[in-house]
């Protein structure tokens, strides 16, 4: 595996345990390491629920295979931020893993297509967020430093990457509200015209 393939591995499982961590569903650990057996590059240890059915179709069996669902598309999405582009050829697995989740819930191919292209949506909206982005990162970062993270691991490292972001953002808040020439140019242009250099500046 080439760098490059392994950064976009740390980024796409990275996208499972993040999306697994923020809607609390539960997963094992997470890991880069190849799987020869199964071929493939990483993957993230999540669990069905004890209570799952799947010849029911209830709103606990609905809502868990919307969030399923979006955790699985969030590995791709977060590998996107790297790459610029998708990965048909190595998320196979994960597209059929979301086809068959989608059918316990749905009750005709249209109706299937239709579920996965909308969760499909809410799983990209998701991953762009800003939040996302630096709790991904700092995850991605962790599993290329240690290739294997568990459940309590990947909590603590995007609590701690969004608490620094944080930290990092209000000392940059208060630097900038601090400087005169910084207040002058605010009250002057306003916010948004100090960022883009004033009125009729490039």
């Amino acid at each position: 595996m080439t760098s490059k393939q392994r950064r976009a591995t740390a980024y796409h499982e990275a996208g499972h345990a993040v999306a697994a961590h923020d809607l609390g569903i539960r997963f094992r650990y997470v890991t880069i390491e190849p799987d020869e057996q199964t071929g493939s590059l990483g993957h993230c240890a999540s669990t069905l629920p004890r209570w799952f059915q799947p010849d029911v179709s209830d709103d606990r069996q609905q809502g868990w295979a919307e969030r399923d669902i979006v955790m699985t598309f969030a590995g791709e999405e977060a590998e996107r931020l790297v790459t610029g582009r998708g990965n048909n050829v190595g998320t196979e697995n994960d597209r059929r893993s979301v086809w068959t989740v989608a059918q316990f819930v749905t009750n005709s191919d249209e109706e299937t297509t239709a579920f996965i292209k909308w969760l499909r949506i809410r799983a990209r909206q998701h991953v762009n967020t800003p939040r996302f982005r630096v709790a991904v990162a700092a995850v991605a970062d962790a599993l290329l430093e240690h290739t294997r993270l568990t459940k309590d691991e990947v909590a603590r490292t995007v609590v701690d990457a969004l608490q620094s972001h944080i930290a990092e953002r209000e000392k940059q808040r208060k630097t900038t509200h601090e400087h005169p020439a910084a207040r002058v140019q605010t009250e002057v242009y306003g916010p948004t015209d100090l960022r883009q250099g004033g009125p009729g500046e490039p």
